[in-house]
């Protein structure tokens, strides 16, 4: 995009949003973006959908969030017109005020409505117990609504398919999957059909625990045997296409809800929009559908808004993500009070901070990349080399103009083109001023964090993000940093040299205590709690959430190696593998490979050729062998040190002061190079032994006719196999 067409959708504050400058807004987005880096969405400005491909569909739009508001408001209505009319206190009145009260999510009112049944003398009926267990299943609470089912049974009434749902969804928003379809099996053997809202909540649930797959089979399920979906399901199965990157089945869902002359929703949009938006080659695609849904009636809302961003900072196209902040900002202006469904959320910062992180990495990665050699000159002004991180004058002062904010609690507007990492950071500090007079959480300062720490090669950065790091948590008084907040900051550490010397195992070792700490916590919890002991499944699902899983604990083991290696400890980068294979419990960590840590085996094997063999075999005996090698012409390229035995072995010549003869277990009396002097009876034992060796690794039986010795020196029976010790 160029510099003017930017311009052109910038508006005055005074000027009320109308529909010309929305229109003007999509034009801007769905063109093709003339970006500057290299890798993001100008790598893919060609379109796959038609042009008119929503026109053709010939679908009409239904307002889901307008119709919901209509539908509540006629309830309330309705409700006020009978207590109006009927003297008395009248159950079915009681009831309706008890649903309106649970569609509002004000479960307190919801429950002082049904007490009052009682103390006027009448006995609930399931309908009132249905709609007390809907109050306090919109606000997450899945005791009360357990116990509110209890006590229909304790009434002497019998639960319906209405009061199964309702528990079905209640353990679905606690993310209760399992414990979902439990209540669907209970509810089959009582003989009670599911309905297709039942069906839906399933899905839901299971895309809620990213379990797509299981998503899948109960949507196959549910219209091959049982119903056919509406345009909630298929809005649900379009999103869950987006989790998994696939933008043509999406598309397919979407045309099939228009053969079933199904009206798609603004959430049935949004969902069309992320699932094209998760794909580089769809990625225009997502704002071409944009500009052709505005021609269909549709309005962007505030999740839609967080959907492009988040497709942006996908894609680091910070470009088209200011252009959305600034349409986004226009409209709340514009509103003014009644502007408070467009307010940002902490979803709409957090994506603009992931795309100003991805945006600084590309431009620093363009930076990086060799340009043609510079003549040489006798002038002492630093080299570009040195100076690529750092902004100059002119990337200074741009960046003092973009990170212009508002008067009062006004939304900042972002009124840059440049894209360099200066201006990139100048921007995403106003956001972050903007955002510490509101509130943070702990997401929103882990992904501010990440931008700081977006430069390990400068000290003084890292240092600045140990600042944020240290002060954020308790500013927004948010407790300590979680898990996620943790590894941000470990991975810069470990990432340059000066502050691994200076505090990265000082950092390390915090984050095993806290680690430590919580463990005990989510223990004594669940039992406090009444829950019992928890299952390891429920504890890794407690560790996910908390960023200290199976995953990100690995992850953390494998930088404080490369970290440890960097500053050439090497006894405490083998102490660090050997503790990731006991941590937590013997077996909890995934193996660590050598192409994991291999800066450490580059370094061991380099000590063993100078005849320390110590590291090499304790390295060996913790990184398990590989399966296959991704090459085998380039030691660079070897995926482990086993690899590089096989492909040694294939060579003519290979010398008798190899690392590998001894951590394969051949004795010194056969690891003589072929050299001018040496003996024929020494060559035939080293030929003797590649085939041998050759044999052992391809799973054959080793023959012992002298040339091979196990490390005992015992030559053994032609028949027999070394022992596994001496692999």
């Amino acid at each position: 995009m160029t510099d003017t067409a930017a311009l052109d959708v910038e508006k005055n504050l005074d000027i009320p949003v109308e529909e010309a400058d929305l229109e003007d807004l999509y034009s801007a987005l769905t063109a093709p973006v003339e970006n500057a880096i290299p890798e993001g969405p100008g790598a893919a400005i060609r379109t796959k959908l038609d042009p008119e491909y929503l026109h053709k569909l010939r679908m009409s739009f239904l307002d889901a969030t307008a119709k919901k508001q209509r539908d509540l408001q006629e309830m309330e209505s309705t409700a006020a017109e009978r207590l109006e009319n009927e003297s008395g206190v009248v159950l079915h009145t009681i009831s309706q005020i008890i649903h309106v009260n649970a569609v509002s999510e004000r479960p307190e009112e919801a429950q002082v409505a049904f007490d009052l049944i009682t103390q006027n003398g009448l006995k609930p009926d399931l309908v009132a117990y249905n709609h007390l267990m809907d109050a306090y299943c919109r606000v997450g609470n899945l005791k009360k609504v357990v116990e509110v089912f209890k006590s229909i049974e304790a009434a002497k009434l019998v639960p319906d398919v209405v009061s199964h749902g309702i528990l079905i969804h209640a353990c679905v928003l606690r993310k209760d999957v399992d414990g979902a379809f439990r209540m669907y099996g209970r509810m089959k053997a009582k003989g009670v059909q599911p309905t297709q809202h039942i069906y839906t909540s399933l899905i839901k649930g299971c895309l809620r625990g990213n379990d797509v797959s299981r998503a899948w089979k109960t949507f196959d399920h549910m219209r091959s045997t049982a119903f056919v979906p509406d345009n909630v399901t298929y809005s649900l199965m379009i999103h869950a296409c987006s989790k998994t990157k696939d933008a043509e089945r999406a598309l397919g869902l979407f045309e099939e809800m228009a053969q079933k002359n199904l009206a798609p929703t603004n959430v049935t949009f949004t969902a069309l929009i992320q699932a094209c938006a998760s794909r580089s080659d769809y990625y225009n695609d997502a704002f071409a559908l944009l500009g052709q849904m505005a021609a269909e009636g549709f309005l962007p809302n505030l999740h839609t808004y967080n959907v492009l961003l988040q497709a942006a900072a996908l894609q680091g196209d910070i470009v088209r993500a200011r252009m959305i902040w600034n349409d986004l900002r226009d409209r709340v202006e514009a509103a003014g009070s009644q502007g408070s469904d467009l307010t940002p959320t902490a979803s709409t910062f957090y994506h603009m901070f992931e795309a100003y992180a991805h945006a600084i990495r590309l431009a620093r990665r363009t930076k990086r990349s060799p340009g043609p050699k510079a003549p040489k000159s006798d002038d002492s002004s630093p080299s570009p080399s040195t100076t690529s991180f750092l902004p100059n004058e002119s990337d200074t002062s741009v960046a003092a103009e973009s990170a212009q904010p508002e008067e009062g609690n006004a939304m900042p507007k972002l009124s840059s083109t440049e894209t360099g990492p200066a201006v990139l950071l100048a921007e995403a500090e106003t956001l972050w001023t903007y955002l510490t007079k509101l509130q943070a959480n702990a997401r929103l300062v882990n992904a501010y964090l990440e931008i700081a720490c977006s430069n390990p090669t400068s000290t003084k950065s890292i240092d600045r993000a140990l600042a944020i790091y240290k002060s954020a948590y308790k500013e927004f008084a948010i407790g300590e940093p979680n898990g996620y907040a943790r590894g941000i900051i470990l991975k810069a550490i470990t990432r340059n040299k000066e502050s691994m010397r200076s505090y990265g195992l000082e950092t390390w070792n915090e984050l095993r205590e806290w680690d430590t700490k919580r463990e005990v916590e989510m223990t004594r919890g669940a039992e406090e709690r009444g829950e019992g002991r928890l299952r390891e499944a429920e504890k890794e699902r407690i560790r996910m959430v908390e960023g200290r899983g199976r995953k990100h604990m690995l992850a953390n083991f494998i930088r404080v190696v490369n970290g440890l290696t960097r500053i050439n400890d090497i006894p405490a980068a083998l102490d660090t593998l050997k503790e990731a294979q006991t941590y937590r419990y013997l077996g909890y960590l995934p193996a660590i490979h050598f192409s994991d840590v291999w800066s450490l085996f580059e370094n061991v094997r380099s000590q063993a050729e100078d005849g320390k063999l110590a590291p090499a075999k304790q390295m060996l005996s913790l990184c398990p062998p590989p399966h296959a090698s991704t090459s085998s012409s380039s030691p660079s390229h070897v995926s482990a040190a086993m690899e590089e035995v096989r492909r040694m072995l294939g060579m003519k010549h290979v010398g008798g002061g190899w690392w590998g003869w001894e951590a394969i277990g051949i004795e010194a009396d056969v690891k003589h190079q072929k050299r001018a002097g040496a003996s024929s009876r020494n060559r035939e034992k080293l030929q003797g032994t590649r085939k041998a060796v050759r044999r052992e690794l391809k799973g054959g039986p080793v023959p012992r006719a002298g040339n091979w010795k196990g490390r005992d020196g015992s030559a053994g029976s032609g028949s027999s196999t070394p022992s596994d010790s001496s692999r």
